[in-house]
C-alpha cells in the first residue's frame, strides 16, 4: 500500500499523530502492552517519514530508527490549545460523571434502581448531569468541599 501526501497534508498528519500520541499516553495503562507498542511503532514510522521530508524540523531523530516530536511541534500554540481544551473538558466530564454516579447510588438503592426502566434511569442521570454542569459553569469547583476535613 502506498499513500501520498502533499506537504500541507503531511503537516496535518504529523500534528494529528502528535495529538493521538498524547491521548494514547494519557490512557496507556488501559491498553494491552502489544497494542501500545503497535501504536508507538506507527507513530515512530510517521515521524520517520516526516524526518525525511521538508518538514523535518517537526520531529527529532533520537538514534537508530527512532524519532520523536521536536521542540517546534511541542511548542505549537494551536496544539497546546487543543490539548488544554481536551484536558479541561475531560476533567469536567469525568468529575460530573463520578458525582452523578455517587448521587444516584446514594438516592436510589440498587434493587430499586434495577427496577427503573432504562429511559427513566437515563432521565435521572441526565438531570443530575445538567445540575452539575450548571454548577460548574457558575462556580467551577469553589463550592465543592470534602466533608469532614
Amino acid at each position: 500500500m502506498k499513500i501520498e501526501f502533499n506537504e500541507n497534508e503531511l503537516k496535518s498528519l504529523v500534528r494529528l499523530v502528535y495529538l493521538a500520541d498524547f491521548v494514547v499516553d494519557m490512557g496507556s495503562d488501559e491498553l494491552e502492552e502489544g497494542d501500545y507498542a503497535n501504536f508507538q511503532d506507527v507513530i515512530n514510522k510517521i515521524y520517520r517519514i516526516v524526518g525525511n521530508s521538508s518538514l523535518h524540523d517537526m520531529v527529532e531523530h533520537v538514534g537508530g530508527d527512532e524519532y520523536e516530536a521536536s521542540e517546534t511541534l511541542l511548542a505549537d500554540p494551536e496544539l497546546d490549545a487543543i490539548i488544554e481544551n481536551f484536558e479541561n473538558n475531560s476533567f469536567w466530564d469525568r468529575l460530573a460523571e463520578m458525582l452523578v454516579m455517587r448521587d444516584v447510588v446514594e438516592e436510589i438503592p440498587g434493587d430499586e434502581y434495577s427496577k427503573i426502566k432504562p429511559a427513566k434511569r437515563a432521565a435521572i442521570i441526565d438531570d443530575h448531569f445538567k445540575s452539575y454542569f450548571q454548577e460548574f459553569e457558575k462556580h467551577g469547583v469553589t463550592r465543592l468541599r470534602i466533608v469532614g476535613w
